[in-house]
């Protein structure tokens, strides 16, 4: 099985200005639940699906790759995150990079750690 996470993290942030990549407890916020993905053993890939590049930046300088950044009509404010998801995994299909399992994990979480993703991850194989 070649599993990928997604964090979507756009740049576009409104009430709280730049939210994913604002210092929390001396860190940026996304580099959370990055640490968790790595940690957690489970993923052959992480992917950032940012249209910023100052995200990118960021998350290159935290060991990471960007392969791509997103589309710009997929960072709006009313863009569900099914559409981005789809986008991302069509993206790599077109480069002849296929997954067997995608799991999603939100930008701002900050007190995530690799057990929730293991034990996420446990309940999600039991259930199928």
């Amino acid at each position: 099985m070649k599993r990928l996470a997604i964090i979507p993290a756009r740049g576009g942030s409104k009430r709280i200005l730049k939210k994913n990549i604002k210092q929390f407890c001396g860190r940026p916020m996304i580099s959370y639940p990055i640490e968790a993905i790595q940690n957690s053993g489970l993923f052959d890939a992480i992917h950032v699906s940012t249209d910023s590049d100052e995200i990118a930046e960021l998350v290159i300088s935290l060991g990471l790759e960007v392969d791509f950044l997103r589309d710009p009509s997929l960072a709006d404010d009313h863009t569900p995150i099914m559409p981005v998801l789809k986008w991302t995994l069509e993206h790599y299909k077109s480069k002849k990079i296929f997954f067997d399992e995608i799991m999603m994990v939100m930008p701002c979480t900050p007190f995530i750690e690799s057990s929730d993703l293991v034990n996420a991850y446990k309940l999600f194989s039991e259930a199928n």
